[in-house]
């Protein structure tokens, strides 16, 4: 078993626990952690957040 917790300078996410029995993947690690856990975790305590990315450094050729 995985054991996996979340720790902010606002607080602290929930623990997860994860079975290491079955096969643990990415889109795994995205839908029991992070859509289960971390998710909502952080739209009640964070404020709304917006990712941005820079893809000149994809682009320059």
């Amino acid at each position: 078993m995985v054991i996996w917790a979340g720790i902010y300078a606002t607080g602290e996410a929930s623990l997860a626990s994860i079975n290491v029995y079955v096969k643990f993947n990415a889109a795994g690690y995205q839908q029991q952690v992070l859509r289960s856990v971390l998710e909502p975790w952080s739209t009640k305590h964070l404020m709304p957040a917006v990712y941005l990315t820079a893809w000149s450094a994809h682009l320059v050729r």
